[in-house]
């Protein structure tokens, strides 16, 4: 959000919006990883949600990069013309 009002008051006062650099942030260094699902907790929500997230079976597919219906990937999804339903 803060990136956005940035760009919104560089865009304002009549810069280029291509010619403001773009620096990814990524999940402070402290953080762990879960090895199952891949999302990043600090020490003591790592602690709880490790052990519970590998023993769930019905893993959310929305969670992992790129396994959502967003981003236009509905071409592969069937529709039931007749109920107009998934």
């Amino acid at each position: 959000m803060r990136a956005n009002r940035q760009i919104n008051d560089a865009v304002k006062a009549g810069v280029n919006p291509a010619d403001i650099p773009y620096v990814p942030t990524g999940p402070p260094a402290d953080f762990v990883q879960c090895p199952t699902c891949g999302r990043h907790f600090n020490q003591t929500a790592g602690e709880r949600h490790i052990p519970q997230c590998k023993n769930i079976r019905a893993k959310p597919t929305m969670l992992k990069r790129g396994g959502g219906l967003g981003g236009g990937n509905l071409k592969d999804k069937k529709v039931n013309p007749k109920a107009g339903q998934w």
